[in-house]
């Protein structure tokens, strides 16, 4: 059998650097050498990083391009430097056209091999992470490297189907044409996107690697990755209000955003895809196998314009004509990653206060992640079915502040300190007799926000301290001598708490007003970025003129704790550490690549609270420990635990039918063990545990 397939693609233009992309590539390239915190000299050092970093961000398995693509492509190493600060783009361009040439040969080869049989009885292995091993010498390598990746394809739809197998047997089993198509639908989209991608695109991912090698911290962000990011700070933006998902070649509807237009107008509904999208002038636009950054930059719009999104709705195949949907674009509220709360003993169904008001939430959405277009997933807290009395739960996955509104001398501008004192009133402070601030997934946000946080629960006083290179450090302080509550307090921390929830959570520490709880250390990010225009940064007549040059994120300062330590790689270590199935995994910032360093300065005056937590904590250990020694779920937790050690080393996979039997077997058992882990909220659980604990002593 011999599969023939014609991949057909829009039509793009050859992406070339025009005058704005130079002119932009040499102004990042000045502020990134002069204005970041590092103050690196834009020289061969940074020539080589780049080198290396853009290679790996096109082909980080090493699995397109040939050692030979490398070897041509070397005349770049020392010269990076040179040809950014001169605005010479060719690089960039070019490497990304061979990528493309790669992937269509190997696209090719796919379809040939797949015609072919293979012999699941040979005793082979697939390597799953190739990002160090030696890029294919030449065709033949790549032949044979790509043959085991499709042998590893069709293994894994073999394996939950032994039928598959009755005809041709394990030693010469050739996949049907339906199977084939289905393996080689992630490659053709892969290359679809590649093609898609036109001058800007590149020019984004080119600057944002560059970027990225004085720190991992600072971007260049074109024109939609800005937006989204304002998304992120403002909670809001402008458009249909839908979230937005792909399947397979197409765009599919995966939810509708609460009040949002596309809720209020009725017609659109979670399931549909989008085939086509029409602008308000007859402009229509074909979204099959469309990226979703080109889909959204469509649907996206002003207020008051409209949009017509042609559908074919959940069920209708292919060959149904689609609807056309009007909808008027708005401002979209993103209650999505709001500040929200719950009591510990709240029953079910779940009230779930959000930005002070307080709505049904229906349980099966608890616990569930879901994207939204520009706007990232973040944690939903799982509610549990009793817990201590008169504990308030504070989710917050973000530390966000509508800037522009509050510049603007909105009175009610949206912001994480207002929305999180009114969850606390709405509660009744006198009420609450302990408080639990889970910034677990907080990657972190607004500064100022952080510091006010911090400030409803102390009177006032330094909480962080920040130093741009070569200058004296700056001291924010909360200046508000009340608070709003002194109880019991617990901030609960996971490795991805980072940045601004780091400086929550280390102030609250070096206070002695409450007590850390989570994994074992925060994310480490102890560093800030400033953004500006490129455009306001160059000056440049020209920019004003022409299509946003886009944006620069650069690192600029550092945080310090009040002791004067920094926050930056080594992270907050909790008061109280609880092991998690993360304990072995790469996450934080000491895992990643050109991380600033940890240092420490002068430490700031400052008074600990009277009557701190500290004191207690041998108690907390102690009641925890005897505890967690009578639960023999936590001890099954803690062996799952050691045991992820070995997996996370586990870096190649066999082709051979029956060893790979053996691996899925065992592998399911351990997704049944650790299924049996998350159907709780562990960290939560203890974290409550510990709050009565905390309530008890303080109140003795």
């Amino acid at each position: 059998m011999t599969i023939s397939c014609i991949l057909v693609f829009r039509a793009v233009a050859d992406p070339s650097s025009g005058p704005y992309d130079r002119l932009t590539a040499k102004v990042v390239a000045k502020v990134m050498t002069y204005q970041h915190y590092e103050q690196y000299a834009l020289d061969d050092e940074i020539s080589h990083r780049l080198f290396d970093a853009y290679l790996h961000r096109l082909d980080g398995n090493r699995s397109y391009l040939l050692a030979s693509d490398i070897q041509a492509f070397r005349k770049y190493y020392n010269i990076l430097d040179e040809l950014l600060d001169a605005g010479e783009l060719t690089f960039a361009y070019e490497l990304h056209a061979r990528l493309i040439k790669r992937v269509e040969e190997r696209i090719v080869f796919a379809e040939e091999r797949l015609s072919s049989p293979f012999d699941f009885t040979v005793a082979e292995t697939l390597v799953i992470d190739r990002s160090e091993a030696a890029w294919p010498a030449d065709t033949a390598g790549a032949d044979d490297l790509w043959r085991r990746q499709l042998k590893d394809r069709c293994l894994r739809q073999v394996l939950p189907r032994p039928r598959l197998l009755e005809l041709e047997g394990p030693d010469a089993f050739k996949p049907s044409a339906q199977l084939a198509k289905r393996i080689l639908r992630p490659y053709r989209q892969y290359l679809q996107r590649l093609k898609e991608k036109d001058a800007k695109d590149i020019l984004e991912t080119f600057l944002t690697t560059f970027t990225s090698v004085y720190d991992p911290h600072s971007t260049y962000m074109g024109p939609l990755t800005k937006e989204n990011f304002d998304m992120n700070m403002n909670l809001s933006m402008e458009g249909i209000g839908a979230y937005l998902g792909t399947s397979g070649q197409y765009i599919v509807v995966r939810g509708l955003v609460s009040g949002g237009p596309s809720e209020a107008g009725g017609k659109l509904k979670p399931g549909d895809r989008i085939v086509e999208v029409e602008q308000a002038d007859g402009s229509k636009t074909d979204t099959v196998e469309l990226s979703m950054s080109k889909a959204v930059q469509l649907i996206r719009g002003p207020k008051g314009s409209r949009v017509y999104l042609h559908v074919l709705q959940m069920g209708d195949d292919a060959d149904a004509g689609p609807q056309r949907i009007e909808i008027v674009r708005g401002k979209v509220e993103l209650h999505r990653n709001e500040a929200k709360s719950w009591t510990a003993n709240s029953p079910k169904p779940h009230r779930v206060a959000i930005g002070g008001s307080t709505k049904e939430v229906d349980p099966a959405t608890v616990g569930v992640d879901a994207a939204a277009v520009g706007v990232s997933d973040h944690y939903w807290p799982v509610v549990p079915e009793s817990g201590p009395d008169d504990v308030l739960v504070v989710s917050l996955p973000v530390f966000y502040s509508d800037f522009e509104a509050r510049n603007a001398g909105q009175r009610d501008y949206k912001s994480t300190t207002r929305d999180v004192k009114r969850l606390i009133l709405a509660q009744g402070a006198d009420n609450v007799r302990g408080l639990i601030l889970d910034l677990r997934g907080n990657h972190g946000g607004s500064l100022a926000e952080a510091v006010d946080l911090t400030g409803l629960f102390l009177t006032s006083g330094p909480v962080v301290q920040v130093r741009r290179a070569m200058l004296s450090p700056k001291i924010h302080r909360d200046t508000d001598e009340s608070f709003l509550f002194d109880g019991p307090l617990i901030v609960l921390v996971d490795r991805d708490s980072a940045s601004s929830s780091e400086i929550v959570a280390a102030a609250i520490q070096d206070y002695d007003r409450g007590l850390i709880v989570g994994e074992s250390r925060t994310h480490g990010k102890g560093t800030v970025q400033s953004v500006f225009p490129i455009e306001k940064i160059a000056r440049v007549p020209r920019f004003r003129h022409g299509r946003s040059p886009g944006t620069l994120k650069f690192t600029v300062s550092k945080f310090y704790r009040v002791t004067g330590e920094s926050t930056q790689l080594r992270g907050v270590t909790p008061d109280i550490q609880l092991p998690t199935l993360r304990d072995h995994r790469d996450i934080g910032e000491a895992h990643l690549k050109y991380a600033l360093l940890w240092d420490v300065m002068p430490k700031v005056a400052y008074t600990k609270v009277r009557g701190g937590v500290q004191k207690f904590l041998p108690v907390l250990r102690a009641r925890l420990e005897k505890r967690l020694a009578a639960d023999d779920a936590y001890q099954s937790r803690v062996a799952l635990v050691a045991a992820s050690a070995d997996r996370k080393n586990r870096n190649e996979l066999p082709l051979q039918l029956d060893a790979r039997r053996e691996l899925a077997g065992a592998d399911d058992d351990w997704s049944a063990q650790v299924r049996t882990l998350h159907d709780d909220d562990f960290l939560m659980d203890q974290a409550l545990s510990i709050m009565e604990d905390l309530i008890s002593v303080w109140e003795e």
